[in-house]
């Protein structure tokens, strides 16, 4: 049977959605003092990969798929997501929203 290819178009939104539900174990959230993330699940610093388009957006909370350690602890394939989706999509790992 041929199954049809369907795009998100535009609604980037679903693709990093359904990213969170992949990846909710490497969620991290911009410290406060905007030096470092860190992991949700650790607490561990780490560092958006200077290759990667975000690395000089600050964004407050991404997933990532990967860790990479050079000169520190680079996530490597970062996507921005909502720190409320965390909660929402993984009820059973996220009660609250940090």
């Amino acid at each position: 049977a041929k199954v049809a290819l369907v795009s998100c178009g535009s609604e980037h939104t679903q693709v990093a959605r359904c990213l969170v539900t992949a990846f909710y174990a490497n969620a991290a959230s911009l410290s406060p003092d905007g030096r470092c993330y860190k992991v949700e699940s650790s607490s561990e610093e780490v560092f958006i990969h200077p290759t990667s388009s975000l690395f000089q957006r600050r964004a407050r909370t991404v997933v990532f798929d990967q860790l990479m350690l050079t000169t520190k602890m680079y996530m490597r394939n970062c996507t921005v997501i909502d720190m409320a989706w965390l909660p929402e999509l993984v009820p059973s790992v996220y009660s609250t929203v940090s």
